[in-house]
């Protein structure tokens, strides 16, 4: 008799743990139920044992997306890998062929996006697509137009989000360990945690479940994106990875619950807050964090897809939300941002 006691408390244990998965599926559910302008919308929620994924639209449980700027999670972990193996800190200087004049700029500075380095393009660089604006920009001509780029600020004084800085970043890992990116982040990350529907260029096998992305500007109709393949592009580290929801589900996990995987070290140091880019938000190694709920998270969005993934430690839970459609919005004076209710959901609906 004296075990009922624990066997009930294990019962009511469980019930909680569902019911906090069920109450954070209902308030997804709530809020990507009304984006009826996205062709497609899958969604993950989970925790350390079980997931749910549900789909809005078009979307199917087999497609793959582009992730975009999730890519730069993937990044940082190669770059805390590398820390944890004692063969760089993150204090120390960048290989001095990217220093520029009279500043240093750091590992830390390129992977919390302080490194002064321009946020999107070259000012010199044009690729004549407004909806691919890094084709053509090849790993020689990203370094080319590096060296040709002033900064535009100090390294370390001021948070400007830079893809340029990322894909820099990348570029580096790769020259330090003589290998290719692609091969690198196959090695380092796909292999030990099983991404094994996770690409750069995606086969010509699987083509039939690569969705037609679709892009709506300022609230417009959609209209027919280009695939953004950055295999062979200099930005590849900044976002050219695509994947299933079944892949992402594995990685999320892995990052909520890092001791579970061979990766735990360098997991659990990509998440570490090094700086401070708004009262709200806190950096990472390429992660965001949520200054007051500890939501760890990234987004990412190409031409003609949108991803978030969303952590909570707290919570013990994690969301990844993937479509086929990216919304962007331009303002009078030409700027591009991308609609923020797509990530905002996941977040919001871990706090």
């Amino acid at each position: 008799m004296k075990f009922i006691p624990i066997f009930f408390l294990l019962l009511t244990t469980l019930a909680n743990a569902s019911e906090k998965l069920v109450s954070t599926k209902d308030c997804v559910k709530e809020g990507y139920s009304t984006m009826t302008d996205r062709s497609g919308i899958i969604v993950a929620v989970l925790d350390d044992v079980d997931s749910e994924v549900l789909t809005f639209g078009k979307a199917t449980q087999n497609q793959i997306f582009e992730v975009g700027s999730i890519t730069k999670t993937f990044t940082a972990n190669l770059l805390a890998q590398a820390v944890v193996a004692n063969t760089l800190k993150l204090s120390d200087p960048i290989p001095a062929v990217y220093q520029k004049p009279d500043a240093t700029i750091t590992y830390q500075n390129l992977t919390t996006h302080t490194s002064g380095i321009r946020a999107r393009g070259f000012s010199n660089f044009n690729s004549g697509n407004p909806l691919a604006p890094y084709e053509g920009l090849t790993v020689p001509l990203f370094k080319n137009l590096y060296a040709e780029t002033p900064l535009e600020s100090a390294p370390g004084r001021i948070f400007n989000y830079s893809n340029l800085g990322v894909a820099l970043l990348g570029l580096i890992l790769s020259e330090n360990a003589a290998i290719s990116y692609i091969d690198l982040v196959r090695k380092n990350i796909f292999a030990p945690l099983q991404l094994g529907d996770s690409y750069f260029h995606v086969p010509e096998s699987e083509m039939p479940r690569f969705l037609q992305g679709h892009v709506i500007i300022n609230r417009a109709a959609p209209i027919d994106a280009p695939y953004w393949d950055l295999s062979e592009n200099a930005l590849n580290p900044a976002g050219g990875i695509r994947s299933s929801i079944k892949d992402m589900i594995t990685y999320a996990r892995a990052n909520l619950i890092p001791d579970s995987t061979s990766l735990a070290e360098s997991i659990k140091l990509s998440q570490t807050s090094l700086t401070q880019a708004e009262p709200a938000l806190l950096v990472g190694m390429n992660w965001f964090i949520d200054a007051k709920s500890k939501v760890i998270w990234h987004n990412g969005a190409t031409a003609g897809f949108n991803s978030v993934i969303a952590l909570s430690k707290k919570r013990n839970q994690a969301i990844v939300a993937l479509t086929n459609t990216a919304s962007y919005l331009i303002d009078g004076k030409g700027n591009v941002e991308i609609d923020k209710s797509f990530q905002e959901v996941a977040i919001s609906c871990l706090k």
